[in-house]
């Protein structure tokens, strides 16, 4: 009738007077947000009034009502959200409602009622007849205390869900025993965030009926604990979803609290935001052959003649059901749909080492074995002895260590470690020099380092023919491309692989044939070759750096280009009468004419091009002047360590993990000289 008269202040009393036979007041005074008190006679004349729901709804202004407004309404039956929304109400009368003996439903009756500090005793006490008390104190803000008794006539009740939600002053809470029809609790104290302590033995055996267990406790952030035994009669309930959500205080539940509770197949995230809970996750102990076991909420599944068959069949039914309780006990056993961590693993991972030279190999590589159990994913590192602790200073722990420098095992080599063969990785080495081979394995219970030393032998002797390459020798080129004059250069040759390889370090006109030493190719026939189609090494995160060959083609500016190809097209033959080597270019095809190598040295491939700056020619020779062969080779020691050149870091590289390599065209280029 004046549903929304938003300036309406008052009424007369005698409103109504003739109005004798109405059954509904309905939403009367609904939405009237001006009104501030209403007269006490106004509804004497309507004794038929049935239906009072939603009188005073969202009548914000409203201070009080006359303690005889509903005297003669002893036919009502609802009065359903009929003070939601009173926001200025403060306090009830004890007699308000002494008439209304057949109210049925007063769901919503004081909900909103934000500035309601206080419940008389005995308001409730004509109520024997209601069913429907949902969200009878909702978001009564202000209220403090309720009497202990106020729900001793309350018999009938089967709905109290959501009944103190938002009630943040309130933390004693009168009992529910006396409600011995109430099924439907969900969300009953839902956001009382000054509740600390659940009361105990709260609850009617009634509530076995109820299905719901749902947002209980959702919001109470100062909740720490609940009773033993708070749940013993809830056998019906499916749902527990947002029980605890974000009950940030909780430490700790009687591990027990949903032992009555086998039907279960709702729990998302009943924990969710639990971030101080540090006991472990509750559980039923059940009899699985001649044992008890635990049994948590995520393990029910496995046990379907306890639980039942058809619990968590959807995603969504166990999602971030303990999402953020990093701290609870068994959070690493908690599956990661559930909001866990667990990858199924039980236990941190154990892991055997064995390492020792590769056979066939045990100068330059490494071969260790890792066996594990229970390794989800891991590292692998090979360093020198001498290094790791250097590593550990730097990085301050062997953990920090493994996660910056290890290489990641992959997941079929996981697979193979956590077998009993266990898994293979072999590591290009140096010869002579004590190594540490160590893993890292990793699940959800945490990380396992092991460590084992190996010491690796020294370059074996080769055939005479070979090791007479070995040594420092002084390199003379026939001519040059700009001054026409030799050009010398020292160079120092190690063995790489014994009868197979050397390295060779200092040679060409550029500080890069110091820093990248070249591979020599030992033949049969006891003489060298010089491959270059491979890069020698990366020159800082995105260039190459390569060997080339070079060759005369006065049609080209300038008129020494350079050739790419996988042939090998520098030979040196060994001249055992005068203990020299001549390294000489041979001849390729190239758009129908025949060319010869000139001479070979070192270029940057940058950027799609091969290109060579000013800053990496060696002092005292002219820019751009490259040798012109054939070269001859003079030795002048035999003296050079047989180890090789030495790995700058110290950490072996994983055999098999080599460069990578440009994609550089084979044939012509130009040689872009800055």
């Amino acid at each position: 009738m004046f549903y929304n008269c938003t300036a309406l202040k008052s009424v007369p009393e005698k409103l109504f007077e003739k109005t004798t036979k109405a059954t509904s007041a309905s939403g009367l005074f609904s939405g009237c947000k001006a009104l501030e008190s209403v007269p006490a006679g106004l509804l004497a004349d309507m004794p038929a009034l049935t239906n009072l729901g939603s009188i005073f709804n969202n009548c914000a202004s409203l201070k009080s009502v006359p303690e005889t407004f509903f005297a003669n309404q002893t036919e009502a039956n609802s009065l359903t959200s009929g003070f939601f929304g009173c926001a200025a109400l403060e306090t009830l009368p004890a007699e308000l409602f002494k008439n209304m003996t057949k109210l049925t439903n007063v769901a919503s009756l004081f909900k909103g009622c934000a500035n309601l500090k206080s419940v008389p005793a005995g308001l409730l006490d004509t109520f024997t007849e209601v069913t429907n008390m949902t969200s009878l104190f909702s978001g009564c803000k202000m209220l403090e205390d309720l009497p202990d008794d106020i729900f001793k006539n309350m018999a009938k009740a089967k709905s109290g869900g959501y009944l103190y939600e938002g009630c943040i002053s309130m933390t004693q809470f009168p009992s529910l025993k006396n409600c011995v029809s109430l099924e439907a609790v969900p969300a009953i104290w839902k956001d009382c965030t000054q509740l600390v302590e659940a009361p105990a033995d709260y609850f009617p055996e009634s509530v076995k009926k109820g299905i719901s267990a749902a947002y209980i406790f959702s919001g109470c952030t100062a909740l720490k604990t609940v009773p033993q035994g708070l749940f013993k009669d809830f056998e019906s309930v499916t749902t527990i979803s947002q029980m605890f959500l974000n009950c940030t205080s909780l430490e700790s539940l009687p591990a027990d609290i949903f032992d009555g509770m086998k039907k279960i197949n709702s729990a998302g995230a009943a924990f969710s935001g639990c971030t101080a809970f540090t006991g472990e996750s509750p559980y039923t102990m059940v009899q699985d052959g001649e044992q008890q076991v635990k049994v948590h909420l995520y393990e029910r599944t496995n046990y379907p003649d306890i639980f039942g068959a058809k619990i968590f069949t959807s995603a969504s039914s166990y999602k971030d059901t303990f999402k953020g309780c990093t701290q609870m006990a068994d959070y690493a056993d908690i599956p990661i749909p559930w909001g866990g961590i667990s990858d199924g693993t039980k236990a941190k991972p154990t892991l055997t080492l064995t390492a020792a030279p590769a056979e066939g190999k045990e100068y330059y590589q490494l071969t260790g074995i890792v066996k594990s159990t229970e390794m989800k994913s891991g590292k692998v590192l090979c360093t020198t002895k001498a290094l790791l602790p250097e590593l550990i200073e730097q990085m301050e722990t062997l953990e920090k260590v493994m996660n910056r420098y290890g290489n990641p095992i992959s997941s079929a080599a996981v697979t193979q470690a956590n077998s009993e063969a266990g898994a293979t990785f072999n590591f290009n080495v140096q010869a002579d020099t004590e190594y540490i081979f160590l893993a890292s394995g990793t699940n959800a219970h945490g990380t396992t380092i092991e460590q084992t030393e190996v010491k690796i032998p020294a370059v074996p002797t080769g055939e005479a023919d070979y090791e007479r390459y070995i040594g420092t020798w002084t390199v003379t080129s026939t001519s040059s491309e700009i001054n026409k004059q030799p050009q010398t250069y020292t160079v120092e040759i190690t063995p790489y692989r014994t009868n197979e390889s050397f390295r060779v370090k200092g040679w060409g006109i550029t500080t890069l044939g110091d820093d990248y030493p070249f591979l020599l190719k030992y033949n049969e026939d006891g003489n060298v070759t010089i491959p270059t189609f491979d890069p020698q090494g990366m020159y800082g995160l995105t260039a190459y750096v390569y060997l080339k060959y070079h060759f005369y083609d006065p049609a080209q500016t300038p008129p020494y280009p350079i050739y790419t190809t996988d042939q090998e097209l520098m030979k040196g033959s060994y001249d055992a009468a005068g203990g020299s080597v001549r390294f000489e270019g041979q001849k390729f095809p190239h758009n129908n004419t025949e060319y010869t190598v000139c001479g070979i040295d070192y270029a940057i491939y940058s950027g799609g091009q091969y290109v060579i700056w000013p800053d990496l020619f060696k002092a005292g020779y002219t820019l751009q002047d490259y040798a012109i062969g054939p070269y001859t080779m003079t030795k002048n020691s035999a003296s050079v360590t047989k180890s090789g050149v030495k790995a700058e870091t110290g950490i072996a590289p994983l055999a098999g993990t080599e460069m990578p390599k440009a994609a550089t065209p084979t044939g012509v280029q130009r040689l872009i000289r800055k």
